[in-house]
């Protein structure tokens, strides 16, 4: 999956190099496609980008309850990654 999602980021900078041509005005179609595939590409880079810092701070989480000496702040800290695992 990675792999697919990093192509299709390659795609959204290759989408934003075309729509930053002032020439792509004269073909209104090809204009409306390209904008209409950055809007979806742009929409995965949101959720990919999102998946990645969730995952990060559930790494950090991790690292942190191994070394976490106050029972309280370790118990905030599992919950925490509870949450973001649901956000996965």
């Amino acid at each position: 999956m990675e792999s697919k999602v990093k192509r299709l980021l390659e795609r959204l900078a290759e989408v934003e190099e075309v729509l930053s041509d002032p020439k792509i005005y004269e073909d209104p179609a090809k204009y409306r496609a390209l904008t209409q595939e950055h809007a979806y590409l742009s929409a995965i880079k949101v959720a990919w980008t999102e998946k990645e810092r969730c995952q990060k701070q559930i790494e950090d989480n991790r690292e942190w309850l191994k070394s976490e000496s106050d029972p309280a702040f370790a118990e905030l800290l599992r919950q925490d990654n509870g949450q973001l695992e649901k956000q996965l």
